[in-house]
Order: C-alpha cells, then sequence, then structure tokens
C-alpha cells in the first residue's frame, strides 16, 4: 500500500516515491533527500505567494492592503479559492458590508463550505468596527 494512497499533489507523489526508494533509518526515505525535496517545493511556492500577492495587491490598489492581505489568507487557510474576483468581493464588503459582495465570495468555497467564509467576514467587519484592523 502507498505512503499516501491519495497523493493530491506533485509533492506528495514525489515524498511518496522518495518512501519507496527508502535509505534512511528505519527504512523511511533518506533524510537528505527528503529535506531537498522541501527547499525546492518551498523555493517554489515562495516564488508562487510572492507574485499573487503583488498581483492581488496591484490589482486593489486603492483597498486596504491589510484586506487584501485577510482575502488572501482566507485563500491559504484553504477556506476559499485564491482569485481576484474573491479579493475584490472581500475587499469591497470590508469596505462597505454588502449582500452582494458577501454572496459572491461565498461562491469561492473550498470542501467545508461557505459558511466558514462567512463566518470569517463578519469577525474581520467587526474587528474593523471596533477598529482593530486599519
Amino acid at each position: 500500500m502507498p505512503v499516501l494512497p491519495k497523493a493530491i499533489n506533485a509533492l506528495q507523489r514525489d515524498f511518496g516515491e522518495l518512501c519507496k526508494k527508502g535509505g534512511g533509518q528505519k527504512g523511511g526515505p533518506a533524510r537528505g533527500k527528503v529535506q531537498m525535496l522541501l527547499r525546492n517545493y518551498g523555493k517554489h511556492l515562495n516564488e508562487y505567494a510572492h507574485s499573487e500577492t503583488i498581483e492581488h495587491l496591484t490589482t486593489y490598489a486603492e483597498y486596504d492592503p491589510w484586506h487584501i492581505c485577510f482575502a488572501i489568507g482566507l485563500s491559504w487557510g484553504h477556506l476559499a479559492k485564491l482569485d481576484l474576483d474573491f479579493t475584490g468581493a472581500v475587499v469591497g464588503l470590508l469596505r462597505e458590508w454588502n449582500d452582494e459582495d458577501l454572496k459572491t465570495a461565498k461562491q469561492f468555497h473550498m470542501e467545508r463550505g461557505p459558511d466558514p467564509i462567512e463566518q470569517s467576514l463578519r469577525g474581520a467587519q467587526n474587528a474593523v468596527f471596533v477598529g482593530c484592523i486599519a
């Protein structure tokens, strides 16, 4: 049976291959190979995250950057798909609460459904209202 029977990305598949090859203590993957794998994927992730963040900050430059980062954080927290339209709905909603932006934002939900997005946005909106967030 594979180590990760339902690998969902290349990193997990590559790690599974390293596990099959062994070479490490107690039969596991070789530590150096795992470290190199994580280093290489980490570099790629950092490059991707930087370019995505710049794109969102540039697209919504007239909005509060904290609100843009909050939208990106919801995506990185695996609540919503990372998408410019999602970010637009979130920053619009945090600027002025409205049903249309809420409806749009909730359409980008991941496997946990739309409720965690709404709960997070209501929490953020309350924090904005009481002055906790710029």
